[in-house]
């Protein structure tokens, strides 16, 4: 049986399902190409409010991580908690008194935030992470650790449409007005389909058990090329999983981060 060959651009198939399940937002830093963006996962929140908040101007010269989380906090009118997580931050070298040089305009907060913690680590190891009224910072190492469930249907990427070809049914209108009208409107039993054959019927139970097949290959793919060693999978040696549900879904457990490479990231609106 033939096996189909999935595309790379997972994040663009996946990109609905994700949304409905849980929306991501990230941002990329302007003056750093490729580099990763810091991520923050939420939902519509005051968190979220914060972070789509539009800032006119920032220029900050050496100023504190301190008073760059006053400075948010302060954006958001004292309305949601911002909690650095200090043992981890220490880990990467940040503390109270780590400065930030910097200066965007027309903006958000979350570029702001970004691009700060863009300069506040070397690896680009820091992120945050937003949930309700709860705004932490730490690195990505630590949210790492906390693994998340996601369901992911994918009914639409499996749909096939057949080739019917000449076998397709054709419907004879003249052929059902003439049963209509000797049989009082019953049909006299004889189907207005034609051409019609066994083979069609063969094609469509086909199709349904390879449907399984196919999930399974798609599965393959998203452990090949998603954070191969996070899977527990032959290859992978880590903790995630992806189990196939009632034919048409993949149930997802992963860290966040890789949930944004399959399901792809929410946009703030510009």
């Amino acid at each position: 049986m033939m096996r189909y060959t999935w595309t790379l651009g997972l994040a663009v198939l996946f990109c609905a399902s994700a949304a409905a399940s849980a929306q991501t937002v990230g941002t990329r830093s302007a003056g750093k190409p490729g580099r990763k963006a810091s991520v923050l996962r939420t939902t519509k929140t005051p968190v979220r409010d914060l972070m789509r908040k539009r800032v006119d101007k920032v220029e900050w010269v050496e100023k504190s991580f301190e008073e760059i989380l006053a400075w948010v906090r302060g954006q958001a009118d004292d309305k949601v908690n911002v909690v650095p997580r200090w043992n981890a931050l220490n880990g990467e070298g940040v503390d109270v008194d780590s400065p930030v040089t910097l200066t965007l305009i027309d903006t958000t907060v979350a570029e702001v935030l970004n691009e700060a913690l863009v300069q506040l680590s070397e690896e680009d190891a820091l992120a945050y992470r937003g949930e309700g009224n709860m705004l932490r910072i730490s690195t990505k190492e630590d949210f790492g650790r906390k693994l998340e469930t996601k369901f992911y249907d994918v009914t639409d990427i499996l749909f096939r449409i057949p080739d019917m070809g000449r076998s397709a049914p054709t419907i004879d209108l003249e052929a059902a007005s003439r049963a209509g009208g000797s049989s009082g409107g019953s049909g006299g039993g004889q189907s207005v389909f034609g051409g019609a054959s066994s083979g069609q019927t063969e094609e469509l139970e086909e199709e349904e058990a390879d449907v399984e097949e196919r999930l399974e290959d798609l599965r393959d793919t998203i452990y090949a090329v998603i954070e191969p060693e996070s899977w527990n999978s032959e290859d992978g040696g880590g903790v995630g999983t992806i189990q196939i549900f009632n034919q048409r879904a993949l149930i997802i457990r992963n860290t966040i981060e890789v949930h944004e490479k399959i399901g792809g990231f929410f946009a703030y609106d510009r």
